[in-house]
C-alpha cells in the first residue's frame, strides 16, 4: 500500500508541476510478465511524454487492486473464475497482454543449455512432496539415462505469495498427474510440502542462482537472463519440450479462444505444445468512472492499451523469449478494448 500511495502522490505531483491535463497510469500485478512491461512501458512513457508505472506485487495482489480500485490495471496470469466474477459487483474485462510458458530452471555445475534435463509430472511431483531429494535419484535418471547427475541434494524453490506463475504450473501438474491433484491441486497459493518459498520470479530466480542444487519455476526469460538452463518438461503428446517462443505459440494455437479470452492453455493437444502455457492477462474495469477517475484517464488507458496491440510494441516481445501475440487474439483482444466504457459510453468514441 505505500507504494501504491507514493505512486499516486507522484501522480497528483506531476499534474501539479505541468499541465492540468498530465496522467500517470498505474497497474500492479503479476511478476511473470513484468520484463516485457518495463521495457514497453518505458518506451511508452518516453513516446507520450505519459508515465506508467507497473509494480510487480503478485497476481493475487494484482487483482486485489484492481477490485478495489486504486489502480488502473491489475495483472494476472490466472484468469478469474465464474465463481470469482459472480463476487463482484464490477464487470472486469480480461485483455491478454502476455503468451508464453513457465520453466523449471535448475543450478547444476555442468549442465546448460546445451544439455538440457528431462522431467516429467511424476518427478516433478516427488521433487516437490519431498519424495525425490537428490539429483542421482534413478527416476530422475531413468529420464536422463546419459547425463551425469551428481549425489546433490535438492532444493525445491516455489513462490511464497500469491502467484499466477503457481497457478500456471500447478494446473498443469493437476492435469497431468494425478499424486499432485490429490496432495496439492490447483492454486495461486499451496500448501507445500518440501522447499523454500521466495516472493516473485525475480526472488525465486535469486535463490535458484546463489544456491546450487536448487530448482524453480519461473518464465523463460529470468532464466535466460542468468544463463541458466531450463528443463525439457513432458508434454500431453509424450515429449520432451522447452517452454520457448515456438512452443508457446503451438500451445496457443491448439486451443479454440473464447470470445471473453478466459482459457486455460495448459497441457495443449500438439507434439511441441510447451505444457506450462498461458496468456497473461490485464485486468480492466469496465465501467471507468469510479473512484473520481476522470474521462482523461480512461482515455488514456484506452490509448496504452491500443498501444500494446501494435506491431511496434509486439515485435519487442520476442526479445525477451515472450511469444508474439497470435492475430486472432489481438482482434480478440481489441474487441474487449472497445468495451471500456465511461458512463456507459464506449471510451473509444471520445477519443
Amino acid at each position: 500500500m505505500k507504494k501504491i500511495s507514493y505512486f499516486l502522490f507522484l501522480s497528483l505531483f506531476l499534474s501539479a508541476c505541468g499541465s492540468n491535463k498530465t496522467v500517470t497510469i498505474q497497474g500492479a500485478g503479476a511478476s511473470f510478465p513484468a520484463p516485457i512491461y518495463n521495457k514497453i512501458f518505458a518506451q511508452y512513457t518516453k513516446q507520450k511524454n505519459i508515465p506508467v508505472i507497473y509494480q510487480a506485487v503478485g497476481s493475487g495482489a494484482g487483482i486485489q487492486n484492481i477490485v478495489t480500485g486504486i489502480v488502473d490495471f491489475g495483472a494476472t496470469d490466472a484468469f478469474l473464475s465464474d465463481e470469482e466474477i459472480s463476487k463482484y459487483t464490477n464487470t472486469f474485462l480480461h485483455i491478454p497482454a502476455v503468451l508464453a510458458a513457465v520453466n523449471f530452471t535448475y543450478n547444476l555445475t555442468g549442465f546448460d543449455e546445451s544439455n538440457p534435463l528431462s522431467l516429467d509430472s511424476e518427478t516433478i511431483y516427488q521433487i516437490y512432496a519431498g519424495d525425490i531429494t537428490s539429483w542421482n535419484d534413478p527416476k530422475i535418471q531413468a529420464l536422463n539415462p546419459d547425463a551425469q547427475l551428481p549425489d546433490m541434494t535438492i532444493t525445491p524453490v516455489y513462490r511464497s505469495d500469491s502467484s499466477g506463475t503457481t497457478f500456471i504450473m500447478s494446473e498443469f501438474m493437476t492435469k497431468a498427474n494425478q499424486n499432485w491433484a490429490n496432495t496439492f491441486g490447483t492454486g495461486k497459493t499451496i500448501n507445500w510440502i518440501a522447499g523454500v518459498g521466495q516472493k516473485g520470479n525475480s526472488s525465486v530466480m535469486g535463490f535458484a542462482k546463489e544456491n546450487e542444487g536448487s530448482i524453480a519455476y519461473v518464465d523463460l526469460v529470468y532464466a535466460k537472463q542468468n544463463n541458466f538452463p531450463v528443463a525439457k518438461i513432458k508434454n500431453k503428446a509424450g515429449n520432451f519440450v522447452l517452454g520457448d517462443i515456438a512452443n508457446a505459440s503451438e500451445a496457443a494455437n491448439n486451443i479454440v479462444i473464447p470470445t471473453d479470452t478466459r482459457v486455460s492453455l495448459t497441457d495443449a493437444k500438439g507434439m511441441n505444445s510447451a505444457p506450462m502455457t498461458t496468456f497473461s492477462y490485464l485486468l480492466v474495469r469496465q465501467e471507468q468512472n469510479y473512484n473520481k477517475r476522470t474521462l482523461l484517464q480512461a482515455q488514456e488507458l484506452v490509448k496504452l492499451l491500443q498501444w500494446m496491440y501494435t506491431a511496434e510494441a509486439q515485435e519487442q516481445h520476442a526479445e525477451l523469449y515472450f511469444s508474439p501475440m497470435p492475430p486472432y487474439v489481438l482482434e480478440l483482444g481489441q474487441n474487449i478494448i472497445n468495451q471500456i466504457n465511461y458512463d456507459g459510453k464506449p471510451v473509444v468514441e471520445t477519443l
